[in-house]
Parts: C-alpha cells; structure tokens; sequence
C-alpha cells in the first residue's frame, strides 16, 4: 500500500491542478465556504456541514467513481483500492469488477453500512474502514474466507455480530474507538488471531474465552471499564495494554505470560503488584502511572530486559524510589 505521506502529496496535487482550473471567482467562494467549515461555524447545521464537506472532498479529490474508472482497463489486475477520503455515503457497485482484490481501504468518508453483498469480494484480505459512521457490520462480511485484517476503528458500532466466528483466517481485529458494551465469547474460534483492539469502548469485561486464542499476541483494551484482568494464552501473549480502566489488583498468573514485553496498566485503581511480576523475564516496557501504588516487590529487580518504567503519580516514598533507582542505575525514572 502507499504510504500516508504519498497519499497525502497525491491528494494535494490533485487538489492544485483542480483549484487551478476554477475562475477567480469560484477561487473565492470555495476558499471562503472552506474556511467556514473548518471553523466550524456550520456546527449547529451538521446536515449543512456534512453536504458541504462531502462537495469538497469529491470536488478536489475526483470522487471515487473517478479512480475506479481509471482502474477499469487493468481491472483483472488490480488487488489493492484505495478510496480513502472520497465523501462516500456508499460502496461503490462498481468496485465488484475487480475479481482479485485483497486489499480495499474505505478510510475516512461517511459510509453508514456495508452492502450485503460485500461476500461477493471473495478474495478480499483486507479491509479498512477506519473513521466512517458505521454502526453494524453485515454478518455476510464474515463469510469471506480470505479476510485477515479487519480495521473498524472510529465508527459507531454497538455491538460485533456472533457471525464473526466465521472468520476463521482473521489475524487482526481493530475495533478501537467505538460504542461496544460486549465481545462475543464465541471469539475463541478465531485460532488464528494475533492482534486484538478493543480500546475506548464501554466495555465491562472480556470474554473468558480468550484463553483459547493460541496465537494472540497483542491485547489492548484501553480505556474501558474494566475490573477484571483477563486470562490468556500464557506462551503466545507478548503485549497487554489495559490502562484507563478500573483494575484493582493483577493476579498472580501474570507470572506464566514468560514472552511478555510490553505490560501498560496506567491509569486504573492499583495499590501494588504481585511478586510474580518478577518472572517476566522479556518484559522490556512497563507502565504503571497513575495508580495508587506504595511500594513494589523487590522481585522487580529480575527484570533484566527492562528499559522503561512509567511511574508517575503513585504514592511510592522515597525509600522505595531510592530502591528502585538502585536496581536499575541505567533507568531514567519520572516521579
């Protein structure tokens, strides 16, 4: 795929030669209705805003239908599309021509839903639709057999379908920033899957169920409501990211997670850790801030792979701050 910052260079290209084209008088107004939107000033009108915005981006980027149609001669050939930032409302119909896609990035537009039919892209092993408006995904969507990266952060979903277990080849799921109260706990079936996001959503628990997944390697689950530490795999897991939650206590079993390297639990209601931390023998970044934490095993100082600690605003005296400075004299610490 490209890069972002190709992206971004091919957008402001497009935007010069066709801004170029316009009459002076055009050149104004558009500048001037940009300048509104931006500042917001059609805020209490989102139907207004939203129209115009959409004029816009079809405007200066030559809409979808546009580069579709430029991909149409070597359509049997074509297996990434990118329609990033097209003011869709819709997927397009015609992005059904391409037989071989694997990659389709729908990132930023104004998409609402999934047709039904999207399990007609059956080579699809991709699909980004980060930053639309989506608030249910259609459970044919799970049908393609060939989808390992499903991104569908920045939406509005409610809730994932219990159809997702179909997804057996699915490696990554992103549902970062969304309205999701639960995870289905059929997500066991997922054997294949390696990276899990379910952070800023309202989320009071995970599913038990997550033990099973052999090959999950990272969990984020940031900024939910969290009370409970999860269960996993103890041999694949090498990323927990759970900070902003309302964790009390970790159990002794985190001392099992031996690949573990990356450990963020900031953030939440801790007053301490167990001694069993100190089996973490790969552990390299851990950040416990603003917890309410005292003091912390003296077992800690086995972490030789440690290169960071986060430690702000605990309540550690300074006895054990001179402790821990004097187990690791390498560490640059903030109190």
């Amino acid at each position: 795929m490209r890069t972002f910052l190709e992206k971004l260079l091919n957008f402001f290209k497009r935007l010069l030669y066709s801004f170029n084209k316009l009459s002076i008088a055009k050149k104004i107004l558009y500048v001037l209705v940009f300048i509104w939107i931006s500042l917001g000033l059609f805020s209490q009108y989102p139907e207004v805003e939203d129209s115009y915005s959409l004029r816009f981006i079809h405007f200066f980027t030559g809409g979808a239908k546009k580069e579709i149609a430029d991909l149409m001669p070597k359509k049997d050939t074509v297996t990434t599309l990118d329609l990033i930032w097209k003011g869709l409302t819709e997927v397009p119909t015609e992005i059904y021509a391409f037989a071989n896609l694997k990659i389709l990035v729908l990132e930023i537009n104004a998409l609402k839903d999934l047709p039904e039919d999207i399990n007609r892209l059956e080579k699809l092993e991709e699909l980004y639709l980060m930053r639309n408006k989506i608030e249910l995904l259609p459970t044919s969507l799970f049908q393609i057999q060939n989808l390992k990266r499903l991104n569908v952060s920045y939406n509005q979903l409610k809730k994932v379908p219990k159809e997702l277990i179909n997804a057996k080849n699915l490696k990554e799921l992103i549902l970062l920033k969304n309205n999701l109260e639960k995870i289905p706990e059929g997500l066991s079936d997922l054997s294949k899957l390696q990276v899990l996001d379910v952070s800023e959503n309202s989320l009071e628990k995970l599913p038990d169920s997550l033990i099973k997944l052999k090959k999950l390697r990272i969990l984020a689950a940031e900024n939910n409501q969290l009370s409970t530490f999860p269960t996993l795999d103890s041999l694949s897991i090498e990323e927990i990211r759970l900070s902003n939650n309302q964790l009390t206590n970790i159990p002794a079993e985190i001392g099992f997670y031996k690949n573990l390297k990356t450990l963020h639990l900031s953030g939440n209601q801790l007053t301490s850790l167990p001694k069993e931390i100190g089996l973490l023998v790969n552990l390299e970044n851990l950040s416990i801030a603003e917890n309410q934490i005292v003091s912390l095993p003296e077992e800690i100082k086995n972490l030789k792979k440690l290169t960071y600690i986060y430690l702000r605003s605990n309540k550690l005296s300074e006895t054990e701050r001179d402790k821990l400075e004097k187990w690791f004299p390498n560490m640059s610490f903030r109190w």
